[in-house]
């Protein structure tokens, strides 16, 4: 099981430094089914999660699993249950998910008043 889930880990973190650049920071593990994507500093992980969810994503914000507030928002990205074609897949709608929330923020951020 080792060997598959260092596998299935690798893969993601390939995956998400081709496809999440800019949008999630991802970074290998000594172990574990989980890896930590960090948002970019003053994203909302809660929010973000939700966000991402309407597009068949399932990932947790990290500060949903802390006892103490996170000083940056996370999301926490399961490999270890997905095949390497289902971490792709994941990967590439996670990333049209955050695009897509980048833009939506951005359009709020230029409809207020300066």
């Amino acid at each position: 099981m080792r060997s598959l889930y260092e596998e299935r880990q690798s893969v993601l973190v390939e995956a998400a430094h081709r496809e999440l650049k800019g949008l999630l920071e991802v970074t290998r593990s000594d172990g574990g089914m989980h890896l930590v994507g960090w948002l970019p500093p003053g994203v909302n992980d809660r929010r973000t999660s939700h966000a991402v969810g309407a597009h068949d994503v399932y990932a947790s914000a990290l500060s949903a699993c802390a006892a103490r507030p996170v000083e940056r928002g996370g999301l926490l990205l399961g490999f270890a249950a997905f095949s390497p074609r289902q971490i792709h897949e994941g990967v590439q709608r996670l990333a049209a998910a955050l695009e897509a929330r980048a833009g939506q923020s951005l359009d709020q951020a230029q409809r207020r008043p300066a």
